[in-house]
């Protein structure tokens, strides 16, 4: 992976999707991808879990819930190789900033000439929390228990007040409803691209 974020005329802009745990953002951004041809998502948190399967260290990180904070160079590197090498002008980052360090990344790093836009799915925690009960997630994702999840959605709340505190408008997804989210994403895609 290199570990130079380039410029890459194919982007027009970059979304930076946050919100709880169990939100819906994940599920949101897949059907995007596949009903828009121009659009790239890149899952931070996905990769990280694949990449764990042969790392240890990375392993024991995600077990904690302290991966994006104990590898953040990792992190980004990700999202660097995705930048640098996609083909579509609409980029979602899904759970991205996650700790304050990221938004810094962002900040310093992220070309000016792009469209960024910090996308926040408005889902309670206490819908979450009901959700993590009944979609039984431990079952999905080994070691996924109600303390790590509070201890992400802490993370969140945390990045939240950042955002607000340096000013940073974020675009609101607030449907708990599955098609009614989507379109309201979509809505926003239409809104952004169309806006000088």
């Amino acid at each position: 992976m290199s570990k130079n974020l380039e410029f890459n005329p194919n982007i027009e802009v970059i979304f930076f999707c946050i919100g709880y745990p169990l939100s819906g953002k994940t599920t949101i951004l897949n059907h995007i991808k596949t009903i828009n041809s121009n659009v790239e998502v890149c899952f931070p948190g996905v990769e990280l879990r694949k990449l764990s399967l042969n790392n240890l260290e990375l392993a024991n990180s995600l077990k904690k819930g302290l991966a994006q904070a104990e590898h953040e160079e990792l992190v980004t590197s990700i999202l660097i190789n995705i930048l640098n090498n996609t083909t579509k002008k609409i980029i979602f980052i899904d759970g991205f900033p996650r700790i304050p360090q990221q938004l810094d990344w962002i900040n310093n790093c992220i070309n000016p000439s792009y469209k960024t836009f910090f996308a926040h799915y408005n889902i309670s925690e206490e819908i979450t929390n009901e959700r993590l009960i009944s979609t039984n997630r431990a079952a999905e994702r080994p070691g996924y228990t109600l303390e790590i999840h509070n201890k992400r959605c802490l993370e969140t709340n945390i990045m939240l007040k950042l955002l607000k505190r340096e000013k940073i408008q974020m675009l609101s997804i607030n449907h708990t409803n599955f098609n009614k989210a989507v379109d309201e994403l979509i809505a926003i895609i239409h809104n952004v691209l169309n806006t000088k």
